[in-house]
């Protein structure tokens, strides 16, 4: 399904699996990746992802929602782009399902997301002995006050699109590109079955996550697994890496760069690490 699948259990084995992806694709920063915090979750959008419901089909509902949205945008948010495609941007990154997908060029960013993405579940220390049996002694397990061990229900993963072989590359446009219409075909997309689109940076959060977006042939297309290497983070090794990570600095405060990004990190490292995750 995907071009190669590795799993890995470090953040060192982490790094080496994408050093050696960029090395094939002969590239040290041409690839994209993308962070998921359960490995079996597919590369949909948020809008292919939408439930079913009885108040209209997927499309006409988007365009409603995005109607509304671009009206009222202006009293929460000065944008400066006219252009639809940024305000879709917007939209999508403060939660509104859109046919974009969000990808970063920073491979740390995207492990941020997979790691920070993960669920866990308590379960009392004297009922874990069955469970522990999967971990080693480099793994590390998170035990609150309450004697309850933080358990990951899955594993999380990365997804990397590298450039084509002889140092070709997918197709990139820019806002003034794209059609007019956010809901129509995007003809650059046709060949791969999706093309990258690189936004008028609107935020600092966009920045500081070296973002960007894949946008679909079709407004309900998902990325074709075909055109992505999936690297595995073992869930046993979860919370490991992301403790390596906040070792080395990243964390929300980098990714998000903002208030809210430092006081997240705050909130892990003074009060509670693992027991403020999603338990």
């Amino acid at each position: 399904m995907y071009k190669t699948t590795v799993v890995v259990s470090s953040l060192t084995e982490y790094i080496d699996a994408v050093k050696k992806l960029n090395k094939e694709s002969g590239t040290v920063h041409g690839s994209v990746y993308r962070g998921q915090g359960n490995a079996n979750w597919e590369l949909m959008t948020s809008l292919a992802r939408s439930p079913k419901t009885r108040s209209g089909d997927l499309i006409s509902r988007a365009t409603k929602a995005f109607r509304k949205f671009n009206a009222e945008r202006h009293a929460y948010h000065q944008l400066s782009s006219h252009n639809d495609w940024d305000v879709l941007a917007l939209a999508q990154h403060y939660g509104m399902p859109t046919r974009l997908l969000d990808w970063s060029l920073s491979p740390l960013v995207a492990l941020f997301f997979a790691l920070d993405g993960v669920r866990y579940k308590r379960i009392p220390l004297i009922e874990s002995a069955g469970l522990m049996a999967d971990y080693n002694e480099n793994d590390t397990i998170p035990v609150d006050m309450d004697n309850r061990v933080g358990v990951v229900e899955n594993d999380a993963a990365v997804y990397v699109v590298t450039p084509r072989g002889q140092g070709g590359d997918h197709t990139w446009v820019e806002t003034n590109a794209l059609p007019e219409d956010v809901f129509s075909n995007v003809p650059d997309a046709r060949e791969d079955g999706f093309c990258f689109y690189t936004p008028n940076y609107m935020n600092d959060r966009l920045r500081s996550q070296s973002g960007l977006f894949s946008i679909g042939y079709e407004v309900e297309d998902s990325f074709p697994a075909s055109e992505a290497h999936k690297i595995i983070i073992k869930k046993q090794s979860v919370a490991t890496l992301f403790s390596e990570l906040l070792l080395m600095n990243v964390g929300s405060k980098l990714v998000y760069g903002d208030l809210e990004g430092l006081c997240k990190d705050l909130t892990f490292s003074c009060f509670g690490g693992f027991a403020t995750r999603n338990l």
